[in-house]
């Protein structure tokens, strides 16, 4: 896949349905753009980022780390298994999750 390809298929993929409370959001795999690589009502983002998920399409899994600075949320996408993505996205830092915390 070019990255033109990736980019085409990102934006196509990344949608939202529904209003208000019910508003859910479709995100594509970030390594492989594959459609619903995760999915979750807007009210649940942060525990929805933080648990991750793992791509059925390529493999690659991922979730997002959040701090809070200065009243702030900032959420790091880090990747948790599976190869390396394309070589025309950055590399994630990768950290290895406790399987005995899930």
């Amino acid at each position: 896949m070019t990255e033109a390809e990736y980019l085409e298929r990102f934006a196509a993929a990344y949608r939202m349905s529904g209003a208000g409370f019910e508003t859910t959001m479709h995100v594509p795999c970030p390594f492989c753009a594959a459609p619903d690589n995760i999915t979750y009502k807007v009210l649940e983002v942060a525990a929805a980022l933080s648990d991750g998920a793992t791509c059925e399409e390529c493999g690659r899994s991922w979730r997002a780390i959040a701090t809070l600075q200065g009243g702030n949320v900032r959420f790091e996408v880090v990747q948790t298994g599976g190869d390396d993505g394309p070589d025309f996205l950055p590399r994630m830092r990768r950290v290895v999750l406790d399987t005995e915390k899930g």
